[in-house]
């Protein structure tokens, strides 16, 4: 019961317990089971610390080349069990994210079904769609290729200039 935390499954609120190999609640009928050797990746969506809750979606794997099950939601979980939700999925090595907006599953899941290996192999599968650091990513490497204003330019060092008087005394001689 440690790991149980509250959430929507069907139309009210249960209690939802990971258990070895699956996530369960049982106190309504219909009963939900999630098994977790199905699950391909979890997605959290509403996660702000300004709201009082967040929804989490599983993407179930493809069965015979396709994304063919509807993304399985649980709704409105309290946000002071995102720790002990997170550390789970990570003990149970699932792949999970999380954003601040709730995202189109019906469009989304289409992306995926088009060319489910090319999805897999050139699109960075559902970290290209789902990563929001990648933006992050890209801005902190512009910022490193980016030329410092002060480093173009060289500082002069003054103490050395007899070479260029030189220089120009011999041009004014032969002249």
């Amino acid at each position: 019961r440690e790991l149980s935390w509250q959430g929507v499954t069907h139309r009210s609120i249960v209690e939802v317990s990971p258990c070895r190999d699956c996530v369960v609640a049982l106190h309504e009928w219909p009963g939900f089971v999630l098994s977790i050797p199905e699950i391909e990746v979890v997605y959290f969506e509403r996660v702000d610390f300004s709201l009082k809750s967040f929804d989490m979606v599983v993407v179930k794997k493809p069965m015979a080349g396709k994304y063919e099950a509807k993304p399985v939601m649980i709704t409105g979980i309290p946000s002071t069990h995102m720790v002990k939700v997170k550390e789970w999925m990570s003990e149970m090595e699932l792949v999970w994210y999380e954003g601040k907006d709730s995202l189109n599953w019906n469009l989304l899941m289409k992306e995926p079904n088009k060319d489910l290996r090319k999805f897999c192999l050139e699109d960075r599968s559902w970290d290209g769609i789902l990563n929001d650091d990648t933006e992050d990513q890209e801005q902190e490497e512009d910022e490193e290729d980016a030329v410092d204003p002060d480093s173009v330019y060289e500082e002069s060092d003054d103490t050395d200039t007899s070479d260029d008087e030189s220089v120009e005394s011999e041009d004014e001689s032969s002249a």
